[in-house]
């Protein structure tokens, strides 16, 4: 994983030494791999990742943000809004090197495993999203709710959300 992001890295970095208009272009990267009864959740930046169990909402990733890091170091969250954008780790973007982290986790049947970027993560509450996906019976129908509802509470930034849903154990195998 961590060769593959290096390449992606050193890519991104070349496209914005050969164009300007593209010198700070970055990306972040949030993917889940199922293997098995298992997912392997790969993370970048601030897209993140959260485990559905039981009707209770997890965050899996960390954001790789210089807000995170100031409230890491003991600074009060709400003195440290104005930084939630600037990435301490993604691709491109400016940034010398990028890392990976990686998290393994074992799924269970019903469990729900989500994928989004900061413009529905920004917009809406972790408790929010937990509501709508208690709420809703599709990961489809989930989806376009939180999407809507990320909109519909002022969202300017794009809005991406994957949802994926475990319907047996006997299914993943």
């Amino acid at each position: 994983v961590e060769a593959y992001v290096q390449r992606i890295h050193a890519a991104l970095q070349e496209q914005g030494r050969s164009d300007p208009s593209k010198e700070n272009m970055g990306t972040t990267w949030t993917s889940a791999h199922l293997l098995g009864q298992s997912v392997v959740v790969v993370h970048l930046g601030d897209s993140r990742a959260y485990l559905f169990r039981d009707g209770s909402l997890r965050q899996i990733t960390r954001d790789e943000t210089m807000a995170q890091s100031l409230i890491d170091s003991g600074i009060e969250p709400a003195s440290v809004a104005k930084f939630r954008h600037i990435l301490l780790n993604s691709f491109g973007g400016g940034n010398d090197t990028a890392s990976a982290s990686i998290h393994a986790l074992e799924l269970t049947s019903d469990d729900q495993l989500l994928l989004c970027t900061d413009g529905l993560t920004d917009m809406v509450s972790d408790q929010e999203i937990a509501a709508e996906l208690r709420r809703h019976t599709t990961s489809q129908s989930a989806c376009d709710a939180l999407v809507k509802q990320a909109l519909a509470n002022g969202g300017k930034d794009n809005v991406t959300v994957v949802l994926a849903a475990v319907k047996s154990e006997t299914a993943m195998a």
